[in-house]
């Protein structure tokens, strides 16, 4: 019996301490909870206070809209009102108007008698008549004029052509008229030539005639050192004039082949 009772004290005890174990747990469960729902009303708390702040935020700035609509609004009466005002002045200048146009005596045109209107018609279709006779006859007489005197002229003309073909053949050949002379060609001094090889394609020189009036930058004229102001004298060893630069640098550009070009750099 005592080794019995012994057991069921011993049982007992370690029931006991299991569950005041357990206790012991939930109640600082419970704690920790207690505190995170403390901590979580502080922070809801928080919150509720900045959306009052933004609800009093939000209400200032309607009420300064409200008060701009108001302001807007009577500006905008008093624009309808001057507007109302002008198209009142309009109005009663365009009455004014109307009035001196009515008030003006209109112009009443002169009407003739018909028998008046007649009798000038007929008198001035009798002197237009006379006039018009009168100018054809002298039309007339003018014709038969110019007539006589084409056919007299004619006669001493085929008359003139006869005798001066005969004179010519026996007088001596006309002596030709003396032209202007063309100009000599420039006098060349080799110390201030300068020879230059291009290539076929676009030389990036514009002329004027023979004298280079400007070189493109980057082409081939500006690296070979052609500046403005020379003049192209030859053209593969082929002297070139004003009217025969361009004919011959074309034919050597079209020769796809190397070409020369001589520049005189003197001033």
């Amino acid at each position: 019996m005592g080794r019995i009772y012994q057991e069921a004290l011993q049982s007992a005890e370690t029931s006991i301490k299991g569950l005041r174990d357990h206790y012991h747990k939930v109640i600082e469960e419970l704690r920790g909870q207690n505190t995170k729902l403390k901590e979580g009303g502080s922070h809801s708390s928080n919150r509720v206070a900045k959306l009052e702040q933004r609800y009093q935020q939000a209400l200032e700035y309607n009420n300064s809209v409200s008060s701009e609509n108001e302001d807007l609004n009577t500006e905008l009466k008093k624009v309808k009102a001057q507007l109302a005002a002008a198209q009142a002045t309009i109005k009663a200048l365009k009455g004014q108007i109307t009035k001196k146009k009515k008030g003006k005596p209109a112009k009443t045109p002169k009407k003739k008698k018909k028998a008046a209107v007649k009798r000038e018609r007929s008198s001035s279709s009798s002197s237009s008549r006379s006039r018009s006779k009168r100018r054809n006859r002298r039309s007339r007489s003018r014709s038969t004029r110019r007539r006589r005197n084409s056919r007299s002229s004619r006669g001493a003309r085929s008359r003139r052509s006869r005798s001066g073909s005969s004179s010519s053949a026996q007088s001596s050949p006309r002596k030709p008229r003396k032209g202007k002379s063309a100009p000599p060609p420039p006098t060349r001094n080799p110390a201030q030539e300068k020879a230059f090889t291009f290539k076929p394609g676009s030389l990036g020189v514009k002329c004027k005639g023979v004298l280079v009036h400007e070189v493109t930058a980057g082409a081939q004229a500006e690296g070979l050192g052609v500046k403005t102001g020379w003049r192209i004298v030859e053209v593969n060893e082929q002297i070139v004039t004003n009217t025969s630069v361009r004919t011959e640098l074309k034919k050597a550009i079209l020769s796809k082949a190397p070409f020369t070009i001589t520049f005189n750099a003197g001033a």
